[in-house]
């Protein structure tokens, strides 16, 4: 039976044996526009993605649309031409329900299974990418973080340096931070108009250190949601912020 690239046929059997492979070819790649996101016409079984330049996908909802049951997968087809995709406690109307988190990026191999039940597209299975982090070495001056950099280690070595955080933050942005060098700091500053948290209901600053004497010295910066809107300090041993939006 003949079916044209992204089109479906609805065959209903009481049992249904396979004895040989089952292959799902994916199409051709598709591209993401923010205010679009996946239209009814591109939806199958496997689906290619990119967002020129990298793209969030604010469109609601953010995928069109399916049968009850029916599940896709979607894959990154490139890091710097990512997707991301916000689910309905960040982009209300987005029609996405995912597990243990707000968004998912899809870069280079990344991929996003989710089946429609009917109302929302709820996550089965994610598998971003592990231990494939971005490096930043500065060695002096200021470095302006990016969302596109978020995930990255950044680290500060021959002189004292300046991270500046993103002025747009979402949850689920996160950095960690070294220093690189005896003697030397780096120093964090919040996005404009937001603040530095320094613990859960603490007291609020323009920016945090991570100073050195040893060689090397750690910061993360990790993401909760309990509805604040600051980067914020966390633990008591390792020095860290997160964006809790």
């Amino acid at each position: 039976m003949d079916n044209p690239a992204n089109s479906f046929a609805t065959v209903t059997v009481d049992d249904l044996t396979i004895d040989d492979d089952v292959i799902e070819t994916p199409g051709s790649v598709i591209t993401v526009a923010a205010g679009t996101g996946i239209e009814a016409a591109n939806l199958s079984r496997n689906m290619r993605v990119e967002g020129t330049g990298g793209v969030t996908v604010s469109a609601t909802p953010s995928i069109a649309n399916g049968s009850a049951g029916e599940v896709i997968t979607l894959t990154g087809t490139s890091d710097a031409d990512y997707v991301i995709l916000e689910d309905e406690t960040t982009l209300a109307g987005s029609n996405l329900k995912f597990s243990n988190a707000n968004r998912r990026k899809l870069g280079l191999n990344d991929k996003l299974t989710l089946q429609f039940d009917g109302s929302d597209w709820v996550e089965t299975c994610y598998a971003g990418k592990i231990g494939t982090k971005k490096i930043i070495l500065v060695s002096s001056g200021t470095y302006t973080l990016t969302e596109a950099d978020s995930g990255s280690i950044c680290a500060g070595y021959s002189n004292d340096v300046e991270f500046d955080l993103p002025t747009t933050q979402k949850e689920g942005m996160y950095y960690e931070f070294f220093v690189y060098s005896g003697n030397k700091y780096v120093q964090i500053n919040a996005g404009a108009g937001h603040s530095i948290r320094l613990g859960a209901g603490g007291a609020t600053a323009a920016g945090g250190y991570v100073r050195s004497k040893t060689r090397t010295a750690a910061v993360g910066l990790w993401s909760v949601a309990d509805g604040g809107s600051q980067w914020q300090k966390i633990g008591s041993f390792i020095y860290g912020w997160t964006y809790d939006s």
